[in-house]
């Protein structure tokens, strides 16, 4: 159809060719121009005119990466992508195009946040006694003691806010967080 709508648009290159134009093609001629060896294309006559792109794939990824890696403000995601090349150029099925290389962008896929939503937060009950619920924290880095311990485990009883600090070696394990805990200094 191409090489058709070329010759009828006056094309010298295709002047010689044997296609024909169908009927329904020569009743859309007029949304058609040829200016300066690009064929354009507007659904109405008040619209810009787009370029019609050939079917080149190489093409099409140079139009896109423009368009969406290097423009200001770029990776602006698949709509206004969509948006903005829709307004310039014109192929058949640009919106899967556009989706496509939206989806394979490796910036956008390391960069993007998650599309899962996050689970709401929940408020833990309120304890009825004193040390009945704890909240527990490690700080390590700090200078050695005489120990040799370089850092501390912080429990916190959630009801009185009363706080316990102990002094750990970097290297501790969840049997060696409890036992300053039963210490008898401790559970005074």
């Amino acid at each position: 159809m191409c090489v058709a709508l070329l010759r009828a648009l006056g094309s010298e290159e295709f002047k010689n060719s044997d296609k024909e134009l169908s009927g329904r093609s020569r009743a859309s001629l007029h949304r058609y121009t040829l200016d300066g060896g690009l064929l354009y294309y507007s659904t109405e006559p008040e619209d810009a005119p787009r370029v019609i792109v050939p079917h080149d794939e190489d093409l099409k990824y140079r139009i896109l990466c423009e368009v969406y890696d290097r423009s200001v403000g770029g990776h602006l995601g698949r709509e206004k992508t969509y948006g903005s090349v829709s307004t310039m150029y014109w192929w058949p099925k640009p919106y899967k195009w556009v989706g496509t290389y939206v989806c394979s962008c490796e910036t956008c896929q390391r960069t993007k946040s998650s599309p899962h939503v996050a689970a709401p937060l929940v408020s833990l009950p309120v304890p009825t006694g004193c040390w009945q619920s704890i909240s527990m924290d490690f700080v390590f880095g700090l200078p050695k003691d005489k120990a040799g311990n370089t850092g501390i485990v912080v429990f916190v009883d959630r009801l009185s806010k009363m706080a316990h600090l102990t002094a750990v070696a970097d290297t501790i394990d969840g049997e060696g967080v409890f036992r300053p805990c039963l210490s008898p200094t401790w559970l005074a």
